[in-house]
């Protein structure tokens, strides 16, 4: 993980990228918005092996989703905690339900600062009971909203998130 001049990490995050390939519409806007960050962070809906061995050529954290076949189940997990600076960061998925989601994959995690997952493709960034929950959107397949998202996470004393619009 590479941090900044203060210690901060800067965090990318992707979920429901819903590509069988690289497309060069991906490929350019990943390589714009990913410098610089330390991680990136996929929660799954890859869909396609090339959008998980383009996102490798960064540092990279990821789960399988629902629409993943089996060869990116057998790379990556169900879900899984990483820790930038002292914090734990949850990762999954998710699946069922929009309405219900949050409650049900929070069941998923102990004792995490922020939980990072997809499957709605609805961009969502919160606070609720101390744990930060962060739903990227979709990059690339932005269903239900009128543009494609990400999302970003700044870990450094404290954390900080924000989703943009691509």
């Amino acid at each position: 993980m590479v941090e900044d001049q203060i210690g901060q990490v800067r965090i990318a995050v992707l979920s429901d990228t819903h590509l069988h390939r690289v497309t060069p519409e991906f490929r350019k806007t990943m390589v714009h918005r990913l410098q610089g960050v330390g991680l990136v962070l996929h929660a799954g809906d890859w869909v396609g092996s090339e959008v998980l061995d383009f996102l490798e050529t960064y540092p990279l954290a990821g789960v399988f989703g629902n629409m993943d076949d089996a060869i990116i189940r057998s790379r990556l997990p169900y879900k899984r905690v990483v820790e930038v600076n002292g914090f734990r960061l949850g990762l999954i998925h998710g699946s069922g339900s929009r309405f219900d989601l949050e409650k049900r994959i929070r069941q998923e995690f102990k004792e995490v600062e922020v939980i990072v997952y997809g499957h709605s493709h609805r961009p969502i960034s919160h606070w609720d009971d101390g744990i930060l929950f962060l739903n990227p959107g979709s990059a690339m397949q932005n269903r239900g909203v009128d543009h494609n998202t990400m999302g970003f996470i700044t870990v450094g004393q404290s954390i900080h998130a924000q989703i943009v619009r691509l």
